[in-house]
């Protein structure tokens, strides 16, 4: 994807710092005055996860993500948020247990095998205060944007990142609706 012509129009700004030279205070009253100097609308936060090279204390970093996100809020900003998840495969394990008090929706995305094949799928996990589809589903990112499918039926321990067909679904195909 080519951003270039988005900063170019003053559309699109991107800020790296390195998790290192990461200085908590400093880098939220930056972004502060961007938000007021470019009537900033969104904000993506990719890699929350790097704030603990910075603060590694997690009460201080709850406290910090909590605030930093309340703040974009006040200012009428919509935050999206990214954090890795280290493992490809096994358990799902949020790196991240602060976010879920300080943001409104989850998405979890994440590569599974299936038949010998690698599928991403997608969970909507938290979605506060409104009804949400509970359901996991394959997507595949393409040239056009995001293609969500269908929900996973017959398959379970889809989110461990194994999944395997249902020993009901295994019957089925075995023996046929019939037995």
């Amino acid at each position: 994807m080519n951003l270039q012509p988005y900063i170019d129009k003053k559309m699109l700004e991107v800020l790296y710092v390195s998790p290192v030279s990461y200085r908590p205070d400093e880098e939220a009253l930056i972004i502060k005055l961007k938000i007021k100097e470019n009537n900033v609308k969104r904000i993506l936060f990719d890699g929350i996860e790097n704030l603990e090279t910075a603060i590694p204390d997690n009460i201080e970093r709850k406290n910090y993500i909590t605030v930093l996100l309340d703040l974009f809020s006040s200012m009428g900003v919509t935050t999206a948020v990214t954090s890795e998840i280290s493992e490809l495969f096994g358990a799902v394990k949020l790196t991240h247990e602060a976010l879920s008090s300080a943001v409104d929706n989850i998405i979890l995305l994440r590569h599974v095998e299936i038949e010998g094949k690698i599928h991403g799928v997608l969970s909507i996990l938290k979605s506060r205060g409104i009804q949400h589809d509970k359901e996991i589903r394959e997507f595949e990112i393409t040239e056009k944007g995001i293609d969500v499918r269908d929900a996973m039926k017959g398959y379970e321990s889809v989110l461990s990142g194994s999944a395997r067909k249902t020993p009901a679904d295994v019957f089925r195909e075995t023996f046929g609706e019939k037995h």
